[in-house]
């Protein structure tokens, strides 16, 4: 494949899949340093091996999941994000840390008692500061049910926090 040609189909490539594929990476590792590196990663195989891809094995989003998958099991196999660096932080700060580290961590248990066609929105919205517009693009879904969506999922996290607290 001529360079040029290789490019703009990874460039198209990228753009319609590096969201979806993106989401998948955060949902596996559950934390956003990892997920990046792990999608750097991917595209950069996927780069390597655009020219094995096979059309009549799968989609070219499924091809690029299998990788991005395989990327993420191979990062934690190989022991570099099992755990953090010996890290022992002084006064306020140290407080900082834990209270926002429970904190998160309570809300990541929350939002995961969420249905996932409105957990999805949640962490669109809140969480990568997407509009309502760009979530309706993304899922293809219209608009006006991602907004009832979003009503039923802040309903829903309302009982939950009352319930709790």
């Amino acid at each position: 494949m001529p360079a040029d040609n290789k490019e703009e189909a990874f460039d198209l490539i990228y753009e319609e899949n590096c969201g979806r594929i993106y989401n998948v990476l955060l949902s596996m590792t559950r934390d956003e340093a990892v997920a990046k590196d792990a999608f750097q990663e991917t595209f950069v195989k996927v780069w390597h091996k655009m020219d094995t891809y096979d059309a009549e094995k799968g989609s070219v989003y499924n091809w690029i999941k299998t990788i991005a998958r395989n990327t993420a099991v191979d990062m934690f196999r190989s022991g570099l994000y099992r755990s953090l660096p010996e890290f022992k932080p002084l006064g306020e700060e140290y407080l900082d840390l834990v209270t926002y580290d429970r904190e998160y961590t309570g809300i990541i248990k929350v939002t995961d008692r969420l249905k996932p066609e409105h957990r999805i929105i949640i962490e669109m919205m809140y969480y990568r500061g997407r509009t309502l517009v760009e979530i309706a693009n993304f899922l293809q879904v219209p608009l006006g049910t991602i907004k009832t969506r979003l009503t039923e999922a802040r309903k829903v996290l309302r009982q939950i926090l009352k319930k709790e607290h």
